[in-house]
Order: structure tokens, then sequence, then C-alpha cells
């Protein structure tokens, strides 16, 4: 049985002597939107579909245009135009040639940007997190109307996501989940934060997400966490971590840097990453994947080896390559390893993920705790996570400042499923989805957070 480690991982998250600045928008350019869509990735580049008020749009691209070159670079398919379009900017000068009814034209003009989030209930500000020559797009929603607004200002959730290089920028996708949820914060009357990671979205850095470590994103996250306590419009004695996912262990991370009200986390892991690894293999394909007994013992064993080589060791990633261990599991596809990513992250990440000592930091954590479960959590896989941390934040305070709580039928996206069957049929057709979740949005965890948030602050 073929059973692919892809399928089931998180989906997902030192600051120097430098001190960050939030910016007005206008500072850091906006990415551009050519806003098509092809009849097919991989085949020749045929449209689709064109989004309403996009660069395709302006410069007169029509529905069955068959796309030659961008600004001439040859195309063969949509997967080779990404790439192309990954440093346009608003305001950025593009030239296609296409086919149209077997004749060739040229079209050209500016690159239109890329539609920003809306709301009615918030004022929407794009600024940017500026330290050691990076610059990082930055998201506040500030509520219309808070009742909790006084002369110190408004208090605020930072929310920080989860382990993948996707931005956070929700303006062409409205009803993904997490921005319903923002919305649910925001009607509260707080202000929600989300900063986008190194070279994500419009951010401008020498080094990209998926090539760096845990500290060099950490240093990002930390920056931010400077730059809303810094803004004229926050309290910053009232800043609360939201973490998802990976985000559960930025979090204590940042709180032992930097002073904050409290933390809030959904779906993270309370042990080695090695040791979270061998539950995937385990445990969670043999609890939702429907893998015998006998099967996850087999790959358990077999990728053991590397993964000790991989992640509790400095061992060159070439020699691990060529290890016995490493050939028999990607030739089983247990692993998605693509040159010196794996899991679409450099091998280094996840290595120095697990050289971090997340027991002592949630040990000395000494503010209000909130750790929530999903009890259809694919990636979180299992609840006595979240007790565990509750109960090292809990040992060294004379009060009980830490709980958790499970959710019955909330899986990792904040989707709500009846049970577990109904859960996977939806995963292995792909819909609903985070993106569109449709009636199975759960709102039960932002009014979860919202409660416990009114009870710490009482």
């Amino acid at each position: 049985m073929g059973w692919r480690i892809t399928s089931l991982i998180l989906i997902v998250s030192l600051l120097g002597m430098m001190m960050p600045s939030a910016e007005a928008s206008a500072s850091l350019k906006r990415k551009g939107i050519l806003g098509l869509m092809p009849v097919d990735r991989s085949g020749p580049l045929l449209v689709a579909q064109i989004l309403p008020g996009s660069t395709a749009e302006t410069i007169g691209l029509k529905v069955g245009d068959s796309i030659q070159t961008l600004n001439n670079q040859t195309v063969g398919s949509f997967d080779d135009l990404i790439p192309l379009l990954a440093n346009l900017y608003a305001g950025d000068h593009i030239a296609l040639e296409v086919t149209r009814e077997k004749k060739k034209l040229k079209l050209s003009g500016l690159m239109q940007e890329r539609q920003r989030e809306q709301s009615q209930h918030a004022n929407i500000e794009y600024r940017s997190v500026d330290y050691a020559n990076n610059r990082l797009r930055s998201i506040l929603h500030l509520p219309k109307q808070s009742i909790h607004s006084t002369q110190d200002g408004v208090p605020a959730i930072y929310f920080i996501q989860g382990y993948t290089c996707d931005s956070i920028d929700y303006g062409l996708i409205p009803n993904v989940t997490t921005r319903q949820m923002i919305d649910q914060f925001v009607i509260a009357g707080y202000a929600v934060f989300r900063v986008e990671k190194l070279g994500v979205g419009d951010s401008r850095s020498s080094q990209h997400c998926r090539d760096v470590d845990f500290n060099t994103e950490l240093t990002g996250f930390v920056a931010g966490l400077d730059a809303l306590k810094s803004h004229h419009a926050i309290d910053p004695a009232k800043v609360y971590l939201w973490g998802h996912s990976l985000g559960v262990l930025y979090a204590p991370a940042m709180a032992s840097q930097q002073n904050v009200a409290g933390i809030i986390g959904y779906g993270g892991v309370a042990k080695p990453w090695y040791d979270y690894m061998v539950d995937l293999f385990a445990k969670q394909s043999t609890k939702f994947w429907g893998l015998s007994q006998e099967q996850a013992e087999r790959n358990t064993q077999m990728i053991k080896p590397m993964l000790a080589d991989w992640l509790k060791s400095n061992k060159d990633w070439h020699t691990i390559t060529q290890s016995k261990s490493f050939k028999e599991s990607t030739r089983a596809e247990l692993l998605a390893v693509n040159g010196d990513y794996v899991l679409t992250r450099h091998y280094e990440f996840f290595r120095s993920i697990n050289q971090q000592d997340f027991q002592s930091m949630w040990l000395n954590i000494k503010v209000p705790t909130l750790m929530m479960h999903g009890s259809l959590d694919i990636q979180a896989i299992s609840e006595d996570w979240a007790f565990q941390i509750a109960r090292w934040v809990n040992q060294n305070s004379e009060q009980k400042i830490a709980k958790a709580i499970v959710i019955d039928g909330a899986e990792h996206g904040f989707m709500r499923y009846k049970n577990r069957e109904a859960l996977m049929q939806a995963s292995r057709e792909g819909r609903p989805s985070a993106v569109n979740p449709g009636k199975h949005f759960d709102k039960r965890i932002g009014e979860l957070t919202i409660n416990w948030l009114k009870e710490v602050t009482q």
C-alpha cells in the first residue's frame, strides 16, 4: 500500500540588536496580479477565465488565448508562468505574446496590484515590518468600534501561521477560514495582526522562507511583535499571541523575548520534532489513513534511521541522501524530498526545530495560556499535547493560569465535520477546503478564544 506523508504532515511556525519599524504601505510595493485561470496547469497555456479588473483584462487578454511568452521569456505551461510573475509588482511593465485564432498578437501594459483585504468591521492597514535589511508585509485589522478601547489603545491578537511558505494576505480568498475567524475577533473588539514570512507575498528580503531555519524565521515574528506593540492605536500591555499549528511552537519562543498578555494555541505539538515525525508514521497513519498496524510498524522502522540522521545529528545532507534508509524511504514514497527540501522547507528548518527546548520555554511562561485541540485534527494527532502544554505552564505557577480544551468534530484548518469518515471523504475529494469551507467553517474556535479572553481580563 502506497502511503505519502505529504498527505499527513502539519499544514500549516534570535532577535538581533536592531529595532523594527512599521512603515506606511506606500513604502513597500504591492505585488501585481495577472488574473487568469488556465484550461490545464501542465499543458500549453490556454486561458480559461479572466478575473475582472486584473492585468489580464486591462491589457486585452481574452478567453481562449494561448500565451507564448511573458516579457520575452518562453511560457510552455501555467506552471512556467508562476516563477516569471513572482517578482512583478504593481506598476511594472508586462508584455505578452499570444496566439488568438491562429494569429500572433502582442499585448502590453502595467501590472495591476493584487486585491487587498476588505472588511465592513475593520480599518485595514497594509504596512511593513523593517529589520536587518528585510521588509515583511504586515496586515493589521483595527476594529471600527471596540468596547475594549481605552486611552492606552485597543487590545490585539497577533496571529502566527503554520509552517508553510504560503501568503497570509487573503484579499483574493476572503472566505478562507482564517479570515472568517479574524472577523470574529474584530467584531468582538480586538485588533488582529499578521506578518508575512521572509520573501513571501509583498515582502522584500535577501532570503526566502523556504531556505531559512527556525531561528531566522522567529526573528521576523519577534520583529513583528515589536512593530505591533509600538503602533499608536494598540495597547502594548494587551497583546495576545494566537499560534496555529507550528505557530504554537513560535509562541513560547516569542514570549521568552518579549512580554505578552497571554498565549492561545490551536493544533500544536508538545514533543521534539523527531518524536512527532515518528508519530506520523506509527500512529497517524493508522488512526486517520487506514494503514494496518503491521505496515505502519514496517514503515516506522524503515524511516527511523533516516529521521535520526536528519533531525538528531549534524550530518551532511548529501551523506544522508546516500544512506540505505533514505533511499528505501523515498522509494516507498514515505517522505516528500526535492533536493535540499523536505516537505517544501529546507532540511535545516526542521533540524533546527528539533534542537529547540520547547518544554523549558513553556515551563517559564508566566501569562494566561489557552491550548485548543480538535478531535478530528489529523496533523496534531493527540489531544494529550494540548494538556501537556497546559501542565507545563501551570507547573511553576501558584495559580492555574493555563487550560486545555478539546473541540469535538474540529479539524486542523478551522473546519467542522460530523465524524472522521466525513472528514476523510472531504480530504479525498479536496472539497470543501479551508479556502472555501462553506457551512463547514468552525466558529467555535473563535468563540472559545473570545470567551477565554473575557475570563482572563475580568
